[in-house]
């Protein structure tokens, strides 16, 4: 029996070595971890101060850097303008404590509401201030205005 347990743990033991452990640091976060929504909203406007329809908005969320130092993040969500230049993203279920997201803002429509280059936007929330929590778990929202003047394609 002793000699058959033996057998057992070495090949237990050789397949857990050969298939190693695989960690996904994108993965949501398990029940029962704090979160909260972060939220972008504003508008983006023509050169000349009118609305810009049409616009594409990116929300990625800054993960940390690679090993050369450079700025790691992964889409969370992701809208286009509407008619009057307003859009709104979110970043729900994170973990409530400094964020930072990119903001990419690109032309989808080309020249049919006039041609704008892609612009980035840094938004930092710091020291988040959370309103709606529910007193556990969920510590609410916190959220950002963040308008936005797109330059014309030349």
């Amino acid at each position: 029996m002793r000699r058959i347990l033996t057998i057992y743990n070495a090949i237990l033991a050789a397949l857990l070595s050969l298939l190693g452990c695989h960690i996904n640091i994108n993965s949501p976060d398990e029940y029962g971890t704090p979160s909260a929504d972060f939220i972008i909203s504003g508008k983006a406007l023509s050169s000349d101060g009118g609305p810009a329809p049409n616009i594409a908005v990116v929300m990625s969320r800054q993960l940390g850097a690679d090993s050369e130092g450079r700025a790691l993040f992964d889409v969370v969500d992701s809208t286009g303008t509407g008619s009057s230049g307003d859009y709104r993203v979110a970043s729900r279920g994170t973990f409530p404590e400094d964020q930072v997201y990119r903001l990419t803002f690109s032309d989808a429509d080309g020249a049919a509401n006039g041609a704008f280059k892609d612009t980035t936007v840094m938004v930092e929330f710091i020291n988040p201030e959370f309103t709606g929590g529910s007193g556990s778990w969920y510590s609410g929202e916190a959220s950002k205005e963040v308008n936005i003047q797109l330059r014309p394609e030349e």
